[in-house]
């Protein structure tokens, strides 16, 4: 399991239709990782966690709460 997203991981990805996230604090995350990725929504398990977040705080707008039970 990926602990980290590297700098520009997804940067460019246009075509992208959602992010989904499964762990529920969020992991380091470095510059720009979903910088230019059409304004896909990004959805998590703890939205608030991620939305307060100084890494993750940049795509706030984006972020969605995740409603699935695993």
């Amino acid at each position: 399991m990926k602990k980290k997203i590297e700098a520009h991981a997804f940067d460019g990805c246009d075509k992208l239709e959602s992010i989904i996230i499964k762990k529920d604090f969020p992991m380091y995350m470095g510059d720009g990782a979903f910088d230019n990725t059409n304004n896909c929504p990004i959805y998590v398990t703890q939205e608030e966690y991620y939305k307060s977040n100084y890494q993750w705080h940049k795509y706030a707008d984006r972020i969605k709460r995740l409603n699935i039970a695993w």
